[in-house]
């Protein structure tokens, strides 16, 4: 008989308790899991659907510790340990607090995913369900490669094709067996299987989502364009974003927001292929409670939209008086999703990369006329092809602001020295340096997780 909704839902609740407590509790809670299966196909859509959970990435610690925000000393000491200690870099971010969303809520996507892969195959593919049955499969594994991919950008080192055969990656789970040891995988280990995952799911998926957080092919070339790009892999990182903008490539006119609005982009816009945000709202993801620095600010043009749309002025700051409003989601949420001018931006790069000049400052061009006050942009040049990316790289840091991007791209970016950067906070005038490839710019696996399996801890 197959299972009801409710008992979904129920599902998806032990799910997220999975690594929550190290007791006998949590390994009975293990033992149950294995009873409850979904038997149908409708089951299964319910289930990876599940919207408190299955749309959100596990981006926050990333997102926290990144550049493109400042806590005001006012505000910091109102936000959680979490949020002060990821924020300052500290060697203990986590201070023993249990049930961390950035590694067991994804780990409960991935064991998500893994039920209802294995449960596909007791499902026969036939003429009257294989479009179904392949969306179903397609989804499940967009989810674990989604969160095995924010997993990776979290507890693992930057990739580097010259160490990532020996350098620690994640723990992978292709089953759901709660029984099964957790062990580190390498780093190379853990990007083949998040590509494998992707570029199967692009094979399965339909053209378009039926819902636009559902998975689609767009989205999986999208991840794709996005893993290929962390590994510096030009050449692959500019055919799934051509494969992508060939399906979806549609940009949002920013002259045609209403600029009034506290939140101006619409939620589930044209640009969006694939909307998931991040699974948590910090107070530091709140124009509140955070602002954006004017060395920033002061980078958008005034005729650049941008600078209106993604930008509430706050009154007062220490460093700068803009909080940050222009998220994808229409709201305070921070998207995370796959969006079209973030595959423009990657194609642009690419191009770059590879020395395409007129091609990389098309892409950039295309892109900034619907940014900027109709009439008034005057198109960007480049006599070569470094000084196409560097003004790229620009670009893409106005463009993705808070998306949980700019971590990733400070880990990738500071392996080459000409963009190493070092982040600065000051805070009650003490001042707080994180260096270009410093140990902090890989998070420590939680002390719970740890003390379970025995796996190998991060060096802080």
């Amino acid at each position: 008989m197959s299972i009801k909704l409710i008992s979904l839902r129920i599902v998806s609740i032990v799910f997220m308790s999975l690594l929550a407590s190290c007791d006998e509790e949590w390994l009975d809670a293990k033992r149950d899991l294995r009873l409850i299966v979904p038997e149908t196909l409708n089951d299964m859509k319910l289930l990876i659907r599940d919207e408190n959970n299955l749309a959100k990435d596990n981006n926050n610690l990333i997102e926290l510790s990144a550049d493109d925000y400042y806590i005001p000393s006012a505000s910091f000491a109102s936000r959680t340990v979490i949020e002060r200690n990821a924020y300052l870099w500290e060697k203990d971010v986590y201070e023993g607090q249990q049930n961390l969303a950035d590694w067991n809520q994804a780990y409960s996507q991935v064991e998500v995913a893994n039920v209802i892969i294995e449960g596909l195959s007791r499902i026969e593919r036939n003429s009257s369900n294989q479009h179904e049955w392949d969306d179903v499969k397609g989804s499940a594994l967009h989810l674990r490669g989604r969160a095995m991919y924010y997993l990776a950008q979290t507890f693992s080192p930057p990739y580097d094709s010259k160490t990532a055969s020996t350098d620690l990656g994640i723990p992978i789970r292709l089953k759901p067996d709660t029984q099964a040891p957790t062990v580190r995988s390498t780093l190379q280990e853990t990007y083949d299987q998040i590509l494998a995952d992707f570029n199967e799911a692009a094979s399965l998926l339909p053209n378009a989502p039926e819902f636009i957080m559902d998975a689609s092919k767009p989205s999986a070339y999208g991840y794709l364009a996005r893993c290929y790009l962390v590994m510096s892999n030009f050449q692959k990182a500019l055919e799934f974003s051509q494969k992508y903008l060939d399906q979806h490539s549609e940009l949002l006119d920013f002259n045609t927001l209403n600029l009034n609005a506290t939140f101006p982009i619409p939620r589930y816009n044209r640009e969006v292929a694939q909307h998931s945000e991040s699974s948590r709202v910090y107070g530091a993801f709140v124009f509140s409670s955070s602002r954006i620095d004017n060395s920033i600010y002061s980078q958008y043009a005034n005729n650049d939209l941008r600078k209106v749309v993604f930008f509430r002025n706050m009154g007062s700051g220490e460093s700068g008086t803009y909080g940050f409003r222009g998220s994808y989601t229409g709201g305070v949420q921070l998207f995370s999703g796959i969006s079209t001018n973030e595959m423009y931006l990657i194609r642009s790069e690419s191009n770059a990369r590879m020395g395409n000049v007129q091609a990389a400052i098309k892409d950039i061009n295309d892109l900034l006329i619907t940014r900027w006050t109709a009439g008034t942009y005057i198109p960007y040049t480049a006599s070569s092809a470094e000084e196409a990316l560097n003004l790229i790289l620009i670009e893409r840091r106005k463009e993705l602001m808070r998306r949980g991007q700019r971590w990733i791209d400070l880990r990738r970016l500071n392996k080459e020295s000409r963009y190493a950067t070092k982040i600065v906070r000051v805070l009650d005038g003490v001042q707080y340096d994180l260096p270009p490839n410093d140990q902090r710019y890989v998070l420590p696996i939680p002390d719970y997780v740890i003390t379970l399996s025995g796996i190998q801890q991060n060096p802080r």
